[in-house]
This record gives C-alpha cells, sequence and structure tokens, in this order.
C-alpha cells in the first residue's frame, strides 16, 4: 500500500532518501512517531509503503522524505532477501496533513483507482441519528454472541477463517452496515449486515484467506467509516 495520494498531473522528479524500515508494521500513528524519534526531520513530508516481499514474504513499511510535491518511481529493496521492487510514490504532505487533521487513530488510507483515499473513522449521522461503534474485535470465532479466541495482529500460521466482531449503536430496525475486507490494498470482500436494534452485535467471516496485511472497515449505509481492525498474516 503506498500512503500517498497521487497527482497524475505533475510529472516532476522527487528525491527519496529513505527513513526506515519497519518490520512488522503497527498503527500507522505509532510507526509515524517511531520513526520521527529515530530520525529528527525538519519536515512532516513522510511517505510510506507497505508491502510483503514477492520473494521472502516478509511483511515491510518502508518511510521515506519526499522532497518534492510530485509523482515519482522508485525502486525500494527487501533488508530480508534484498530483492528489489519498483514502486510509484506520491504526494506525501497531502497525506500527513490529512492524516494529522483527523488524527491519525481516527483515519485510514485506502486504495482507489486513483491513488490513495484518506478516511476518517469514528461516528457519523444518518436520518438525524447518530451512529456508532462502541466495541469491535477481531478473533477467529463468535459464540452466543460474543467474539472467542482473540488473537494478536499478527498471524503466524494461515488460519481457517477469521472473524470481525461489531457492536452497532443508534441505527434502529431494518437499516445495515458493511463490513469491507482489503489484503495489500485491495478490496477482496464488502458483507452487507443487517442490523435489527438500536444497540446491536454482528460479524463477518472471512474463509478464503491469505498471506499479506489486512484491513477489516464497518461502513455505514452512507459509506462513512464508522471502525477498523489491522492484521498480519505471515
Amino acid at each position: 500500500m503506498v500512503g500517498a495520494t497521487l497527482l497524475p498531473s505533475m510529472r516532476v522528479k522527487a528525491f527519496y532518501p529513505l527513513l526506515g524500515v519497519i518490520t512488522m508494521p503497527r498503527p500507522l500513528g505509532v510507526d509515524f512517531l517511531l520513526i520521527k524519534l529515530l530520525n529528527p526531520i525538519k519536515t512532516n513530508c513522510v511517505d510510506y509503503h507497505d508491502m510483503q516481499c514477492p520473494k521472502c514474504n516478509n511483511v515491510l513499511r518502508f518511510f521515506l522524505s519526499a522532497f518534492n510535491l510530485v509523482n515519482a518511481a522508485t525502486t525500494i529493496t527487501c533488508p530480508y532477501c534484498s530483492f528489489g521492487t519498483k514502486i510509484l510514490l506520491g504526494v506525501a504532505s497531502l497525506l500527513v496533513s490529512k492524516l494529522l487533521d483527523h488524527g491519525f487513530d481516527k483515519s485510514i488510507a485506502l486504495a482507489t483507482n486513483g491513488g490513495f483515499e484518506i478516511n476518517k473513522i469514528g461516528p457519523t449521522t444518518i436520518w438525524n441519528k447518530d451512529i456508532n461503534i462502541n466495541h469491535s474485535s477481531m478473533c477467529y470465532d463468535v459464540i452466543n454472541h460474543k467474539p472467542v479466541s482473540l488473537f494478536k495482529r499478527t498471524i503466524d500460521a494461515m488460519p481457517k477463517q477469521i472473524t470481525y466482531f461489531t457492536k452497532v449503536n443508534g441505527l434502529g430496525k431494518h437499516s445495515r452496515i458493511y463490513h469491507n475486507w482489503y489484503r495489500n490494498g485491495q478490496q477482496t470482500d464488502s458483507i452487507r449486515l443487517w442490523v435489527k436494534s438500536d444497540s446491536y452485535r454482528t460479524y463477518s467471516r472471512k474463509k478464503n484467506l491469505a498471506s499479506g496485511k489486512w484491513i477489516v472497515t464497518a461502513n455505514a449505509s452512507n459509506g462513512d467509516i464508522l471502525d477498523t481492525k489491522e492484521f498480519s498474516i505471515a
């Protein structure tokens, strides 16, 4: 996943010095602050790129510093096996400014046809009703309306299934939300879930899994993102 919003009309060359590599990606805000501490740079023009090395399958997050508001192709090298991957980087400062506007813990960058879009995460309003998710979990299953067998962010062995559990407040009867599943920046599933009361527990299961970095979002019917979770399968 390239952490940037692309501007196709700009074709000026750019210079991207590598700031650091995170070998076990955590929430973007945590990794960004860590890189800032390790590299006291003078600008917020920081780009990032999430990838699973196609050769050794390690999940990596590269942080780079961008000195121009441009699109530029560059090659990043896996520190484990030295395999080089060519990627396209975009306008880092736009990404970071939008993330800072929403708060790192309340925003997410998702792929679009033209690049990446920054989405706010949190409560929304539909039909004059305040909608929110006050509890969510990633787990292996749900039993008696409760998540069981919770797991850490990184899964070492391929599971039979993963379950995303959410408790939705404020929608009322005959409403719906969507659980959207993404792998390595590409959407794999959009699951419609009906909500039957003002406070309702619901969940979706994903069985056709593959190694990589996964993101799951809970979206209201208007598209607003109420909640999101991340995990990686080695």
